[in-house]
């Protein structure tokens, strides 16, 4: 059993001594990698380059149905999440995200 089911989160958690509030989950699958962020309280970041598109995301976006599918933020590549990482971090703010 992996994503988005609770025993692959625990694992992590009691391994890595993870914190939902702090944890950005990155992922290209709407179904899996951010419903799993989305279902234990982290932050979920789409990237654009693998499995979903801009079609599908905005297809989710709009289906009620679908909440836990939707990311809190999405990016075209993985370049551009070390991008803002790298502009937050030198801005000295607390969280990505936030």
């Amino acid at each position: 059993m992996g994503k988005p089911h609770q025993p692959i989160f625990d694992v992590l958690r009691n391994q890595h001594n993870i914190d939902p509030d702090q944890t950005l989950m990155i992922g290209d699958r709407l179904d899996t990698d951010i419903a799993f962020g989305n279902r234990f309280g982290m932050y979920t970041a789409c990237v654009l380059t693998g499995v979903t598109d801009s079609e599908l995301l905005n297809k989710v976006k709009t289906d009620p149905g679908r909440i836990l599918h939707r990311p809190t933020c999405t990016f075209e590549s993985v370049q551009q999440i070390l991008e803002k990482l790298n502009e937050v971090e030198n801005q000295g703010a607390s969280h990505p995200m936030g």
